[in-house]
């Protein structure tokens, strides 16, 4: 099969969360048996091109608020074609110094990339499945239903976060030149002036997935606006949740060069040895980030700093770790100013702080060090699609601690891959968890070690996902 996999994010050149890696993972698993190409924004903070040399480029234009023209950049890129859009006379639109910046800029900024994609499939090879991946390509899956389009490559949308619509101006959306009837599928009907990328792109695609079973069965009770609810049920025949995996050549504790002491699954065989190979990273990190070698064991957050990840239980751990005498590093971005102010402030009071640390900046090597060097990974999400951080942190030995909830509750089985809590009404639950996982740690080894040997020896569910993935897209032609 020809798959076109387009996205705004594609780890590692670009990417802020998981659904960067997501994308890469799907598509590297597919290019395996198939043709890919990818379709991406060029960003100018595209962490490196690839050094392949450029395979072609084909100016031609596209319709969104005027005429407007684009380059396709394609290159070869591990097994795949990679192609980056360059919008030239929308330039500014991407200029911007991060992926994501407010959410009616963005809306536009997607709405334009959206319309250069849809058009430059009318220029290149035909293609059998056009995979577009949460609200960002929303409006594309409306343009390839256009009776006008040169062909109707059969769509697949999967919806990453539902939290996430898409809303914009109806007025601005239909400068795409998208069809009366096309339009009519995002606009709100308590608002026709304002449409919502999600809704159109539900109605607008052949099937539907999500990046969890758990979450597929949640977003279908979650009411929070009807009209999202309504479009999702409408397709419930044709949606599915479908596991992310993680690539496990990418996150591989056996090659990563950013781990003092590199070490893989074999090792659990000689548990001494391995248990030598953590200390050996967490001896280093401790040295980088100023920490006490007194303080055992080690717990670590890598999360964005949103209200969906708990940022008041992030805060209840450091209180936790404080009290119970553990070191706790947090690495994050935050994405709301209130939130930036207090976490800033709370960085800021535990500068000198013997076991904790707080980084207000994700890096990708230090926090692979963490993942290699820390006992226990924290993720207490209000809710997760899927969560790949706990998929990595297994892959490195070290256990989650999560809310069991979407993604979380599909990968982590409590007392087998880790531990789990449930209530958010308080901090109950939540710090029996953390005291359960200390308490395991530093009195039962022999349980401890049982759930590393678990996690680390779970599949990554890459191929599984693309399987999946490929028995949909077959029974779509």
């Amino acid at each position: 099969m020809r798959i076109l996999q387009t996205a705004v994010e594609f780890a590692p050149l670009i990417k802020s969360g998981g659904l960067g890696d997501a994308v890469y993972g799907l598509s590297k698993a597919l290019a395996e048996n198939h043709h890919v190409e990818v379709v991406l924004p060029l960003y100018p903070q595209l962490c490196s091109l690839p050094s392949t040399p450029r395979n072609n480029e084909q100016t031609f234009s596209y319709e969104f608020l005027g005429r407007q023209t684009a380059t396709a950049l394609s290159y070869s890129y591990e097994n795949m074609l990679l192609t980056l859009l360059r919008l030239d006379s929308q330039l500014d639109l991407f200029s911007t110094s991060t992926i994501y910046t407010d959410t009616e800029t963005d809306a536009l900024r997607f709405m334009a990339f959206s319309s250069a994609v849809s058009a430059y499939l009318h220029i290149s090879d035909k293609v059998d499945i056009v995979h577009m991946h949460d609200w960002h390509l929303g409006l594309l899956a409306g343009l390839l239903k256009d009776p006008g389009h040169k062909y109707y490559p059969k769509r697949i949308f999967t919806i990453h976060n539902f939290n996430y619509r898409g809303y914009c101006s109806s007025q601005v959306l239909a400068t795409s030149r998208i069809s009366n009837f096309g339009l009519s599928n995002y606009q709100l009907f308590r608002d026709p002036h304002t449409s919502a990328l999600l809704k159109g792109a539900l109605y607008c695609s052949d099937y539907v997935t999500t990046v969890s079973p758990t979450y597929a069965r949640d977003i279908l009770q979650d009411y929070s606006d009807h009209e999202m609810y309504d479009a999702l049920v409408a397709r419930s025949d044709v949606f599915c949740g479908i596991l992310n995996g993680i690539d496990e050549n990418l996150w591989n504790p056996e090659t990563d060069p950013c781990l003092a002491a590199n070490y893989n699954v074999k090792l659990l065989e000689e548990p001494d040895v391995f248990f030598t190979k953590k200390e050996e990273n967490k001896s280093v990190l401790y040295e980088k980030l100023g920490l006490s070698h007194e303080y055992t064991p080690l717990m670590c957050i890598i999360s964005r700093i949103v209200e969906q990840k708990g940022p008041e239980f992030m805060k209840a751990a450091i209180l936790h770790a404080m009290e119970n005498a553990y070191s706790l590093v947090i690495i994050g971005q935050c994405y709301n100013q209130e939130l930036q102010r207090q976490f800033t402030h709370l960085q800021d009071s535990l500068t000198y702080s013997p076991n904790i640390r707080i980084i207000l900046d994700y890096n990708d090597s230090l926090a692979r060090l963490v993942y290699g060097a820390a006992d226990m990974i924290c993720i207490p999400s209000h809710f997760e699609p899927c969560g790949l951080t706990q998929l990595i942190s297994m892959r490195y030995g070290t256990v989650p601690l999560v809310r069991s909830t979407g993604g979380l509750a599909d990968t982590v089985l409590p007392h087998i891959h880790g531990l789990t809590f449930s209530q958010t009404e308080n901090f109950r639950d939540f710090y029996r968890m953390l005291s359960l996982a200390v308490s395991i740690y530093r009195h039962e080894p022999d349980t401890w070690f049982h759930m590393i040997e678990e996690g680390m020896q779970r599949s990554s569910g890459l191929n599984t996902m693309a399987s999946q993935y490929e028995k949909i897209y077959l029974s779509l032609l």
